[in-house]
């Protein structure tokens, strides 16, 4: 079942939203590399409830997120796990399972409070 046009508009602006504010550090995670950073999902984009949330994602430069996170996703989940705890990670996969409702408006407002704030 395909989202509503008022429901897609503000996914896409939440993603927006929430990939500016990852990417505003400005610096890889992994190698500090200032070229080309992109927001890194933790758990998958898939999940709604940790699409959004900011746990679940880093900031990495397009080498490290496609040609290393991607490629080798058992070895990102071990290096995420020894810089941020291995409790973080199990914890974002119990949160994407959630099942209760979102409020993508709510969702929304959080975002942009939080980018005037940055």
């Amino acid at each position: 079942m395909k989202a509503k046009p008022a429901k897609r508009i503000l996914i896409k602006k939440c993603d927006k939203l929430f990939s500016e504010i990852v990417r505003s550090q400005g610096v890889c995670d992994r190698c500090g590399s200032t070229r080309n950073v992109q927001c890194c999902h933790i758990v998958s984009r898939r999940h709604l409830h940790t699409r959004w949330d900011l746990e679940n994602a880093i900031p990495l430069c397009s080498g490290c997120h496609l040609f290393w996170a991607h490629k080798n996703p058992h070895e990102f989940v071990r290096w995420f796990d020894d810089k941020f705890g291995g409790h973080l990670y199990e914890e974002l996969k119990k949160r994407a399972n959630n099942t209760d409702k979102i409020d993508y408006e709510q969702t929304y407002n959080f975002l942009k409070e939080v980018r005037e704030r940055i």
